[in-house]
């Protein structure tokens, strides 16, 4: 869903999930505000793009990877899928 305000265009990001993820503590507590900076930048690097991942990925791979850039992201993504 997008909408246009204030000549911005916002979206809205909506996951279908068979089951509620984890939370672990660290996800509940508040997000630093380097760490908000990260996540948001990381959004719009992917819809420009250059990136794919999920909101909840790229918040994932910042707030427990430490992951910074695009390519990190994807590479930390890439770790965790199960192999086989």
């Amino acid at each position: 869903m997008a909408r246009h305000f204030e000549g911005r265009e916002w979206k809205v990001e909506t996951w279908l999930l068979s089951a509620p993820p984890s939370r672990p503590a660290r996800l509940r507590s508040s997000i630093p505000e380097e760490a908000r900076r990260t996540i948001l930048g990381l959004k719009h690097a992917r819809n420009a793009g250059q990136l794919k991942a999920s909101g909840y990925e790229i918040s994932e791979a910042v707030l427990l990877g430490g992951m910074r850039e695009p390519a990190q992201v994807e590479e930390w993504l890439d770790r965790k899928k199960p192999q086989g």
